[in-house]
Parts: structure tokens; C-alpha cells; sequence
């Protein structure tokens, strides 16, 4: 049976083959032939179907610096990262012969600008591309403003900047203005300085503001160390739709006792449409938690420093923050249960909790610059301590739910790093901030990773009048960052920086 299939088979294969025109040698059958389709790069067709010819596209990023990557894209799809010190790329998927190609950029590093400087598209594709070429660059800073420039300016700035509703920065400075006590200040985006108020204008005026501001229903509030009816500080507001004369207003003046005084940090908005904050003396000696009504200036003394034990918090430096729970949380750069400060919890009503007790071991001490919220809790940094050259560290402070805390040591800075002000979370889930010394000596711009990565993005005093001793940063509505040094600049007297695209 199996030999008459056989030669069935051999029979059909031979009609078949003289049905194309005979069984000469070299005839290979129908169907199997593999031959070139004529593409340029010999790709070879099955059955004489052409199969697609595709290409790669690659090419080289220039200007990373450690620590920074960008995204691309190709066609839209595709995404491919590229980090320093590694800079080559390839993307891939390939690109079909004639069709386009375009290269984009996805997302880069915060703080750095990138694009697609060569070879970034073609309408039709006709061979590798090894060539896209694209440029990044970091941010770069400059001195927005100088204090000292006009009459009676700013000097000494007392905290760092905001930026008001009408995208214009808002700041205070402790000197400075035409009674030498301070000066409430506006500088717009492209760097030109007004004097909103000076301080000490008159008898029951505040004299040396000090902390930031903060705008509500589109006025400013803030608070000074001193002046006021009983030379004990104030409240005050700043209406910039009213009238001259009539915009400037002190709204309460600090009696003492539970009502305290002398405060030194500004305020914090709370839930209820009040506005929270601390001072530095008064009560029980350690200052007083306080409320006071923006609409009325009626203040009332929540809590007293003190209160709780001996070892309850003093000599706070930094705003509150306000968190779920109508409860406001901040930290003290002295007193806690071994001198090193502590980080507290105060509810609206006044209920104080202490969450952290500083060592000034490896979890640092003496903080200073306000809580930053992250995940579960917070971030921080202290002035001391930490797990080397005892210059502070930056920390993440875990809330466990059950009214106590836990600290985790992220980085420990070196000596001659500082952390001074509060720094802010990035997008990117890096955090930023500034250090009062480094090198070349005048303060810097860092970047931190959350596992403790740092990289320097910028080192005052680098250029000729440049800034330097920051204090503090924040970032714009145009996502560059903004802050204030206490000395510097053209005058000599400090001013205004802007770390920004070039």
C-alpha cells in the first residue's frame, strides 16, 4: 500500500513540474522559493509576499548630570530612559521602511530642562538612525532682586517668600524701611521691588516681622516680634485692594500672660477659617498656642507651653502645619524629654501631644524648619546629631496611629550642611531644600533622595554679586523655585533668587 503512494506522489510531482515548465535542474517548487525582494537592507519575502522592513532609531543625550534622567518617546510610544553617567540610546521597537519617526520627550529629571536637538524626525524612514541627538540642562539660578536697591528697601530678611493669588512674591524683612524695624515688601516676577508698609510708622505699630505670611481671602497676615500697644508684638493685615492708608492694619496687639507674646513664626490657616500660631513667651514661660479670628483680631490662648510636664516643648522656630483632624503639628528646637526638642501635635481646642522626643543621637536634634507632609507622616530636618559629623539630619517621621511616632534617619549631613528653612517634596518624590554653609562657603541648593541619595544642584556665592546664606525655598505656579538670603547680592544686603530654565 505504501509503495503505490509513493508512486502516486512521484507521479503528481511530475506533472507539477512540467506544468512550470519542465523538471530542469535547479527548478525549486512553487511556494518554497526564497528570494530577494530588493529591499535594501536583503530582507526576504515567503511565497513572493514581502515581509516588512523595519528600522532602529537611536542616539545620545548630552548634559545629564548625576542623579538626573529623561524619558523619550518614539512615535508617541515606547518609552525609554535614559540616566547619567549612561547617555546612549535605543529605542526597541522598530520602524517600519517610509514610514515616519518622531522623538519626543516624555518626562526629565525636575528642575532640568530637555530637548530633541538633532534627527528627531523623518516623514519616511529609510535606514538606521544612530544620530537623534537630544540637549538637557539643569535649571539655573539668578538674583532676582537685591535689597538695598531703593529707598529704605528690605534688609535681613526675617523668612522666606510666598507667592500671593496675583503670582507676585510676597515676603518680610526684620530691618530695613524708613524707622529701620522692618519692612512688608511685594516683588513681582520680573524682579521690581515695592515697599507694601514699613514697620514702625507709628506708636502702637509692630516693629521686626518675622516668619512668613500668609495670604486668606485675598489679604496678607503675619505676625512681629515686637511694637504693638504693650511693645509685646502683633497681628497684622494687609488688604492690597483697599485704599493707601487705609490697606495696613493692626489687628491685635500681644497682652502676655496666657495670651502670650513675642511671636516669631507666622501663622497657619486652620480648618475652621482661623488663623493658629505660637509665640515665644508668655504662659507658663515656653510660649503659647493661640487662635485669633482674621475678621475681628479677637486672639485667644489655646494651650501653654509647659503645661504638660518639665520636659514639654520650647523655643519654637518654625510655622505649624496643619494636618487631618483639625490638629496642627510642628516641632520645637528646645525642651522634650532630653532637651534636643521634639515634634508635638496641638488640636484646635488646645489638646498638646508630644510625638517625638530628640535625642541628639543619630535621629539629630534642635529641628528648626517646619514639617514637610508625606506619606503616613512627615519629613524633617534637624540642626544637630545624626550618625556622623553631628550637623543634623533629614528624617521621616511615621504617625503609627496610636498617638505616638517613629523616626527614620534618611541622610545625615556633612559637615558644613546645615539645613536652614524648610525645603519642599517634589513632584518626584525627591525632596529639595537648601543648607546654610557648603562649599564654596555660601550655601546650597540640594537634592535628596528617598533613600538618602544627595546631589548638589546649585552652590551660592558661585558667580560675582551672587546670593548666598539661604533661607528657604519654594516652588512657583511656573514651577520654578523662589527663596530669600540674609546676605549678598549687589548691596551686599541680601535679596531674592530664582532658580529657573535658562
Amino acid at each position: 500500500m505504501n509503495q503505490n503512494l509513493n508512486r502516486l506522489a512521484c507521479l503528481l510531482f511530475s506533472i507539477g513540474l512540467a506544468a512550470c515548465g519542465g523538471g530542469g535542474s535547479g527548478a525549486t517548487p512553487s511556494g518554497t522559493n526564497l528570494s530577494s525582494n530588493g529591499g535594501s537592507n536583503g530582507t526576504n519575502t515567503i511565497g513572493g509576499t514581502p515581509s516588512a522592513i523595519s528600522y532602529t532609531v537611536s542616539g545620545t543625550v548630552m548634559g545629564l548630570t548625576v542623579g538626573q534622567y529623561v524619558t523619550l518617546n518614539e512615535n508617541g510610544a515606547d518609552p525609554t530612559t535614559v540616566s547619567a553617567p549612561n547617555t546612549a540610546f535605543k529605542f526597541s521597537a522598530g520602524i517600519t521602511e517610509n514610514s515616519p519617526y518622531a522623538v519626543t520627550i516624555d518626562t526629565n529629571s525636575l528642575f532640568t530642562t530637555c530637548s530633541v536637538s538633532a534627527n528627531g524626525a523623518a516623514s519616511q524612514l529609510k535606514a538606521n538612525v544612530n544620530n537623534v541627538g537630544i540637549n538637557c540642562a539643569p535649571y539655573v539660578e539668578s538674583v532676582l532682586y537685591s535689597y538695598g536697591h531703593i529707598t529704605n528697601d528690605a534688609e535681613l530678611a526675617s523668612g522666606n517668600v510666598i507667592q500671593g493669588s496675583d503670582n507676585n512674591l510676597y515676603g518680610l524683612a526684620i530691618a530695613g524701611g524708613q524707622h529701620s524695624d522692618g519692612v512688608l515688601y511685594q516683588t513681582t516676577p520680573d524682579g521690581t521691588q515695592t515697599i507694601l508698609h514699613s514697620f514702625g510708622s507709628n506708636a502702637s505699630d509692630g516693629t521686626f516681622p518675622n516668619g512668613r505670611l500668609i495670604e486668606y481671602e485675598s489679604n496678607f497676615y503675619g505676625v512681629t516680634y515686637g511694637g504693638g500697644v504693650n511693645g509685646l508684638g502683633t497681628v497684622f493685615r494687609y488688604s492690597p485692594s483697599a485704599s493707601a492708608g487705609s490697606n495696613y492694619q493692626v489687628i491685635y496687639s500681644f497682652v502676655g500672660g496666657s495670651n502670650g507674646s513675642n511671636p516669631r513664626v507666622g501663622l497657619t490657616l486652620g480648618d475652621d477659617g482661623n488663623l493658629y500660631g505660637v509665640t515665644t513667651a508668655g504662659g507658663k514661660g515656653n510660649g503659647v498656642f493661640f487662635r485669633i479670628v482674621p475678621t475681628t483680631g479677637v486672639e485667644t490662648g489655646l494651650y501653654s507651653f509647659g503645661t504638660n510636664s518639665s520636659q514639654d516643648v520650647s523655643d519654637i522656630e518654625a510655622e505649624l502645619v496643619l494636618a487631618a483632624n483639625s490638629t496642627f503639628y510642628g516641632v520645637s528646637t528646645g525642651g522634650g524629654g532630653h532637651g534636643q526638642g521634639a515634634v508635638f501635635a496641638v488640636a484646635e481646642g488646645g489638646a498638646e501631644s508630644i510625638l517625638w522626643n530628640f535625642t541628639g543621637g543619630v535621629d539629630g536634634g534642635a529641628p528648626n524648619a517646619a514639617l514637610v507632609p508625606g506619606p503616613n507622616g512627615f519629613y524633617g530636618t534637624t540642626t544637630s546629631g545624626g550618625n556622623g559629623s553631628n550637623f543634623g539630619t533629614l528624617f521621616k517621621l511615621t504617625l503609627n496611629g496610636n498617638g505616638s511616632a517613629s523616626i527614620s534617619p534618611i541622610y545625615n549631613f556633612p559637615e558644613h550642611e546645615t539645613a536652614t528653612g524648610p525645603f519642599i517634596l517634589g513632584t518626584d518624590g525627591n525632596l529639595y531644600g537648601v543648607v546654610g554653609e557648603a562649599l564654596p562657603g555660601q550655601g546650597a541648593l540640594y537634592k535628596i533622595t528617598p533613600d538618602g541619595q544627595e546631589y548638589t544642584l546649585y552652590s551660592f556665592g558661585t558667580n560675582a554679586g551672587d546670593l548666598y546664606g539661604p533661607v528657604g525655598i519654594i516652588r512657583g505656579s511656573n514651577g520654578f523655585l523662589y527663596g530669600v538670603c540674609e546676605t549678598g547680592g549687589a548691596n551686599g544686603m541680601g535679596g531674592i533668587f530664582k532658580y529657573s530654565a535658562n
